[in-house]
This record gives C-alpha cells, structure tokens and sequence, in this order.
C-alpha cells in the first residue's frame, strides 16, 4: 500500500512538471528539460514543494518495512549475574 501511494505521489508530481513543462516549451521554443529548469526558477516554492514531498513520501515508504530493533537480542538476564 505504502509504494502504490508513492507511485501516485510520484506520478502525480512528473504530471505537474510535465505540463508546466509543455506549456514553457510552447510559448518559449526552448526544449523540455530546459522549460521544466525554468519552471523550477520561475515558482521555486511549488515545485521545490513537489520535489520534497515526493522524496519525503519516499523515505517514509521504507520505514514500515525496516525491522524495529528487537528486544529478543539484548536480553537483560539479571538471574544469572
């Protein structure tokens, strides 16, 4: 569930900076990576936002699947000290 959710955020993110993207292209004639570079530089808080969302929707993806730290391994066994 926690990828799937991930794979929406992502796409949902290259959606926005493709169509940006496009749109720049179209008025400007420049290519598309050029025209989503400038849309970053033109809105940086919204697209930085779009990037670190995802990054974050990422990173917290892989936390529920990380074994937590077992308490079975630094048993604390007072009867035989």
């Amino acid at each position: 569930m926690a990828i799937a959710l991930c794979v929406l955020v992502t796409l949902t993110v290259a959606s926005e900076f493709y169509r940006g993207g496009r749109v720049i292209s179209k008025h400007t004639g420049q290519g598309m990576f050029a025209s989503m570079v400038q849309l970053t530089h033109r809105n940086t808080r919204r697209y930085g936002g779009y990037i670190v969302t995802s990054a974050w929707w990422w990173s917290s993806s892989a936390l529920p699947g990380r074994p937590s730290i077992s308490t079975k391994s630094r048993r604390w066994d007072t009867a035989t000290r």
